[in-house]
Order: structure tokens, then C-alpha cells, then sequence
């Protein structure tokens, strides 16, 4: 049963991050078409200005931020700092958990104040394009869903992985 439940989790990861990518991609492939649109609109007379570009640009900037987010939190690619070297395995350990449990504190905050906030862009409309403000608002909340799930994996992985009794990677010479 562990080992169904293992598999399913692996390919639901998988799914995920496939997905994050693949949408990731795409968002900025359009950041970057719509930017160069404005700038060229602006710039010369070849094409004509189309208003709403730069908030539509700000908007899948925001998503691309928090979709990144959550990834680095499934990568466990946050930013570090090494204040000090734990030579003590058991030490490094706790270390590794508290850090995740604060990364899932923060992650659990994006996602119950992004439900909240998400709600809110349900009542407004953007002056410039028209679009209701929850497309844009919505992304703080998904990224917090994601952040949220992947937290857990990482508290989870770190909580029953075995305790390292080899020495810490910077005391290695």
C-alpha cells in the first residue's frame, strides 16, 4: 500500500512540475511579446498602441514570480544562509526541519490570505483592459496552494529521511 501510495505521489510531482513548466514558459513567452509590443508601439509608428499592455505584462509577471516560487520550494532551492556550520548530524537535521516549517508557515499564509485577496478581484475590473482582477489575483493564491503542497512534501521528506552521519558538505576539504 506504502508502495502505491509512493508512486502516486512521484507522478502527481512529476505532473506538477511538468506542468508548472510548461505554463511558466509560456507566460513569460508572453511577457516578453506583449513588452516588446509596447515598446515598439511607443516607439515608432509601425504598430498602433494598444492600451492594457503593460498591466496585462504586469499581471503574468506576477504569476511567473509566485508559479517560480513554488517551484524553488520543490527544488528546495531557496535562498541560505550559513550563519554557522552544524557538524552534528542530529542538529543539521532540526536545522532542515525548522527551515521548512517556516517555509510552510509562509506558504500556508500565501494561501489563506491569497483566497481572501483572490475573492476581492472578484468585484473589480481593471480600467485599462476591462478584465476582471482576479486573473491577476489568483495567482497568489495558486502559488500558495503549490508552495503549500510542496512544503509538506519537504517537511515530510525531511522528517523520515535518515539522519546523516557523514561530515557536513563545507567541512569536506
Amino acid at each position: 500500500m506504502i508502495d502505491v501510495l509512493a508512486r502516486l505521489d512521484r507522478a502527481l510531482e512529476r505532473s506538477l512540475h511538468f506542468l508548472i513548466g510548461a505554463i511558466s514558459t509560456v507566460v513569460l513567452a508572453l511577457m516578453v511579446l506583449l513588452v516588446a509590443y509596447q515598446v515598439t508601439s511607443r516607439v515608432t509608428n509601425l504598430l498602433p498602441y494598444v492600451s492594457g499592455t503593460e498591466e496585462l505584462a504586469r499581471g503574468l509577471f506576477i504569476w511567473l514570480v509566485l508559479l517560480g516560487a513554488a517551484a524553488g520550494v520543490r527544488e528546495r532551492s531557496h535562498f541560505a544562509v550559513e550563519l554557522f556550520t552544524l557538524r552534528a548530524p542530529l542538529a543539521r537535521r532540526l536545522l532542515q526541519l525548522f527551515v521548512a516549517l517556516v517555509i510552510l508557515t509562509c506558504a500556508v499564509v500565501l494561501l489563506v490570505y491569497g483566497w481572501t485577496f483572490m475573492l476581492t478581484g472578484l468585484n473589480r475590473r481593471s480600467l485599462a483592459t476591462g478584465l476582471p482582477a482576479i486573473w491577476s489575483y489568483a495567482a497568489i493564491f495558486v502559488g500558495g496552494a503549490l508552495m503549500t503542497l510542496f512544503a509538506v512534501r519537504v517537511v515530510i521528506q525531511v522528517a523520515l529521511s535518515p539522519v546523516d552521519d557523514g561530515p557536513h558538505p563545507s567541512c569536506e576539504a
